[in-house]
């Protein structure tokens, strides 16, 4: 068993965000004391100890001390908030969900200039730098990257004569075919994680692999005709196609059915299920009958964390040092191999310890064709919309797709430009 397979994506990854940012709450803490450069790093299994490690080696290469701090998931955004809209110094390097970008910007350095001139940075897959531009500049270093991904179980499909599905029409005729078939005891085409907390990115993969364009860009309009099939589609998946309680699952419900054997095809960030399904464990029920690919469409939710610089940090030119560093080949792939980070380099996949892992191909592919969801100043209330209206849509509250499709599209014309 290899060294990836023993600690491969040990990052628990919490889908309130969309993923967005994935992570698991922790404690808040720091790695020493002194001068020098103050971080901020989400805390997670993956996180603390890759900010840790390469902040010594930072140290040691450069002489430049980094404080680190870790800081749990559900008090990250308002403490950052809060110390970054006072103009404190408190914090040099900040690490920020993408989809903060925008309403973060106003105390945030730009950084478009410096990333371009850093070669150490030029390998980093485009897709995820995009996810932190506003208003025409990047305002982070990407520094951790996943997308929504299918996994699916490589022995039913091929025993059904099935390829991975390519469109969402041919996920539900795969799915239909599995669901309560007496030739498949025990199993569900789907599971659909359509709780509040993931419903989401759910609503995203199926929009955005209808066509749908990306969600929150100024003076966009939502595709209400778009809108209405995803529901539709993410309806059936849920309430016909997944085990019963989608919708209160969440990725820990969905990957834990995954990797039980249950369930034909999930749509999942890799950080999510990877560590259930790698090991030859009693758990795990599919060692070496998964296949990953892109969602259905080719294009899901992307999720990630980026390293960005405050304004208002004396320290600039150290700070974006420092936040390079973090995401340079090395760490980048040490921190995935070690740790389980998600890699935001495309050389990370390419390593030999990495390339040939059967989730490799298809994670990058993924990451590669995913879109953001709204990352602009408006982005906190567009998410909560999609959020509520999926939401109510599936508990039956509205009554047809089409309606809560149009009440989707009014509300994102209030709201995407700030109305």
């Amino acid at each position: 068993m290899t060294r990836i397979h023993r600690r491969v994506l040990a990052l628990v990854a919490a889908m309130t965000l969309a993923v967005g940012g994935c992570s698991t709450a922790g404690d808040s803490g720091s790695s020493g004391g002194g001068k020098g450069l103050t971080a901020v790093f989400l805390s997670g299994g993956a996180y603390d100890p890759c900010s840790n490690e390469y902040a010594k080696k930072f140290e040691q290469d450069t002489g430049i001390h980094v404080n680190v701090i870790h800081e749990g998931y559900p008090t990250l955004h308002d403490k950052l908030l809060t110390a970054l809209s006072s103009g404190a110094s408190s914090y040099d390097v900040i690490m920020a969900a993408y989809q903060w970008t925008g309403e973060f910007a106003p105390f945030l350095t730009p950084l478009t200039g410096k990333i371009k001139a850093d070669q150490s940075l030029a390998g980093i897959i485009p897709s995820v730098s995009q996810s932190y531009l506003f208003d025409g500049e990047q305002y982070a270093v990407p520094f951790s990257a996943q997308a929504e991904t299918l996994f699916y179980r490589t022995d039913l499909l091929r025993k059904a004569g099935f390829q991975p599905p390519k469109s969402w029409e041919e996920f539900q005729k795969i799915a239909t075919v599995f669901t309560k078939n007496p030739e498949y005891p025990g199993i569900y085409g789907a599971s659909v994680k359509a709780s509040d907390a993931n419903i989401q990115s759910e609503f995203n993969n199926r929009y955005y692999g209808l066509g749908g364009a990306v969600l929150g860009t100024p003076g966009s309009k939502l595709d209400a005709g778009i809108a209405a099939r995803a529901l539709e589609l993410l309806k059936r998946d849920a309430t016909q196609l997944s085990p019963p309680g989608a919708r209160q699952a969440t990725f820990v419900e969905v990957s834990a059915q995954f990797a039980a054997g249950t369930v034909a095809m999930a749509e999942l960030m890799p950080t999510t299920v990877l560590s259930q399904i790698t090991k030859q464990t009693p758990d795990n029920k599919v060692h070496g009958k998964v296949g990953v690919t892109t969602i259905p469409g080719g294009k899901g939710e992307a999720g990630g964390w980026g390293l960005t610089v405050a304004k208002s940090s004396p320290n600039q030119e150290d700070a974006v040092k420092f936040a390079a560093y973090m995401a340079s080949e090395s760490a980048d792939h040490d921190c995935f191999v070690k740790y389980g980070k998600s890699p935001v380099q495309a050389a990370t996949y390419k390593a030999s310890d990495v390339s040939g892992q059967f989730y490799a191909k298809g994670v990058q592919a993924a990451l590669e064709s995913a879109q953001p969801r709204p990352s602009g100043a408006t982005a906190g209330k567009l998410n909560v919309m999609f959020t509520d209206v999926s939401s109510r849509f599936l508990a039956g509250q509205i009554r047809s797709a089409a309606s809560a499709a149009q009440e989707m599209a009014d509300q994102y014309a209030k709201l995407i430009d700030g109305k």
